[in-house]
C-alpha cells in the first residue's frame, strides 16, 4: 500500500509513496507527497499519479536540483527582457542586482525555506518602501522553478507583511515663513483676512474655534481672549 498514516504536530495526516522504478545507479526511486487530512485524500492522489505514471504524463519534481536562485533568475531574465520596454528590463535588474541576489543569489533554490523568505522580507522592510514589489520580483523566480518542475511550492507565498507604519512629516513653517506669509497677506488681501490669519498662527486656535469666536470672547482692558466653544470644521 502507496498510503500511510503519520501523526504530525497537527495531528494525523497521510502520505502517498509511489514506486517510480531505478534510478541511473540502480537505486529505487519513490514520489512522496505528505499532509493529507483524510485517507481519502491521499488515496485520489494516489490514483492521480498512478494514471499520470501510465500515460506517460507524470513529471517528478527534482527536489535535491543544484541549481541556484541566481542561476535560474538568469534563464528567467532572459525569457523576461523581450516581454517589457528596453527601460523597465534594465530596471527589474537592477532591483535583483542590488536587493535580492544578495541575499538569495548563491543559495540553491530548493533549498530556501519559507523561514528564509519571511527574514528577508522582515529586514528589508526596515530599509525599503515599496515592499509588495520586493516580495512579487522574489516570488517570480519561485515561480519560474515551479514552472521548470525543480520545486513544488513557493517559499514566498507565506510571507507575512509586515505593517508599514506611516511617517508624519513635520508640516509646520518656521518663524521666517510666516512673516513672509503674513506681509503677502497684509499686501494682497482685506485686512480682515490678515487679522485672522495673524489670530490663528499667534493664538493657537483651531479653525472651529476661530469661527465660533465673538466680540465678546475679547477683553481689550485685560487683553484676553475667550475660547468657549467650537463649529465644526
Amino acid at each position: 500500500m502507496s498510503v500511510h498514516k503519520y501523526q504530525s504536530t497537527k495531528g494525523i495526516t497521510y502520505f502517498v509513496k509511489v514506486y517510480l522504478g531505478l534510478n541511473d545507479y540502480g537505486k529505487k526511486k519513490y514520489y512522496t507527497k505528505r499532509g493529507f487530512k483524510t485517507r481519502k485524500a491521499a488515496k485520489a492522489h494516489e490514483t492521480a499519479v498512478n494514471h499520470q505514471l501510465n500515460s506517460g504524463t507524470f513529471v517528478h519534481i527534482t527536489a535535491q536540483t543544484t541549481y541556484t536562485y541566481q542561476e535560474l533568475y538568469q534563464r528567467w531574465y532572459e525569457a523576461y527582457k523581450d516581454t517589457v520596454e528596453a527601460t523597465t528590463a534594465v530596471k527589474t535588474a537592477d532591483l535583483y542586482r542590488l536587493h535580492i541576489l544578495p541575499v538569495f543569489g548563491e543559495k540553491k533554490i530548493s533549498k530556501i525555506s519559507p523561514l528564509d523568505c519571511q527574514t528577508f522580507i522582515t529586514d528589508k522592510a526596515k530599509t525599503f518602501k515599496n515592499m509588495k514589489q520586493i516580495k512579487s520580483y522574489t516570488s517570480k523566480i519561485f515561480e519560474f522553478a515551479i514552472n521548470m518542475n525543480y520545486i513544488e511550492r513557493n517559499p514566498m507565498s507565506k510571507v507575512i507583511m509586515p505593517k508599514l507604519k506611516k511617517t508624519v512629516s513635520e508640516n509646520y513653517w518656521t518663524v521666517d515663513e510666516l512673516h513672509h506669509f503674513l506681509t503677502i497677506i497684509l499686501e494682497n488681501e482685506p485686512y480682515k483676512h490678515y487679522a485672522l490669519f495673524r489670530l490663528l498662527a499667534y493664538s493657537g486656535l483651531r479653525k472651529g474655534e476661530l469661527y465660533a469666536l465673538k466680540w465678546e470672547d475679547f477683553d481689550s482692558e485685560n487683553q484676553l481672549l475667550t475660547v468657549s466653544k467650537s463649529l465644526e470644521e
